[in-house]
């Protein structure tokens, strides 16, 4: 259990059908495995998101940014010093599409700087660094207006899919407090640099789904 999860990244969400992130070493105790990057989405997202919420967070995945060199040619691993990680060093906390970071796409040279321009711009769209995790709802809602009808590595049925939930949404819930305690449950925490790990590894349970220490529902405590 040494090896933090930052030293390896992890897949993508593919649609959200599987967990997000490639796995590091199982961790002590329940069960628990470490990864470098996860899903937002978890089984509880329904008893305070509408449907449209629970979609998207099933197509957003956490990171962490890997050191410099780490993950060879793996399109899923963001490391320090590449285009997608921005000035941002090893061990930040950020978030990127699932689809982008899962799939052949031409993510890796756009990471490496040898795409074009258009590429670029797609990348810089599907990839940002919340400064406080009570930011990260706003993040996401970024994401999703600006990145998601538009990234090509997303299929046409999922995007039909999105479009079909935002026309029947209605208003949602304000329910960013429970937004905030599922970043607290994945290990995130807040710091003067951004968010980072608490201990520099993001846990999921057997099952895929990250859970706090205690384990139970991420909404006990919260009010729905």
């Amino acid at each position: 259990e040494s090896q933090s999860a930052a030293a390896v990244g992890g897949g993508g969400g593919g649609g959200g059908e599987g967990r997000g992130g490639a796995v590091v070493a199982a961790a002590a105790g329940g069960g628990r495995r470490m990864t470098a990057s996860l899903l937002l989405h978890h089984p509880d997202d329904p008893l305070f998101l509408n449907d449209l919420f629970c979609f998207v967070r099933r197509q957003v995945e956490a990171f962490v940014v890997a050191p410099p060199g780490v993950g060879g040619n793996s399109s899923s691993v963001i490391a320090a010093g590449d285009p997608a990680a921005g000035m941002h060093p090893a061990g930040a906390v950020g978030l990127r599409c699932a689809h982008c970071f899962s799939s052949e796409w031409d993510t890796q040279q756009a990471c490496q700087g040898q795409a074009g321009g258009e590429n670029r711009k797609r990348l810089r769209s599907a990839v940002s660094f919340p400064k406080a995790t009570r930011l990260v709802y706003q993040s996401v809602r970024n994401w999703q207006r600006r990145h998601l009808p538009k990234c090509g590595a997303v299929s046409e049925s999922v995007k039909a899919e999105y479009a079909r939930l935002q026309a029947g949404s209605g208003r949602s819930v304000d329910a960013r407090q429970y937004w905030e305690e599922c970043c607290r449950r994945m290990g995130m925490i807040d710091s003067d640099d951004g968010i980072r790990l608490r201990d520099g590894r993001m846990y999921f349970e057997e099952g895929g789904y990250y859970g706090g220490e205690g384990g139970g529902g991420l909404g006990e405590g919260l009010g729905s």
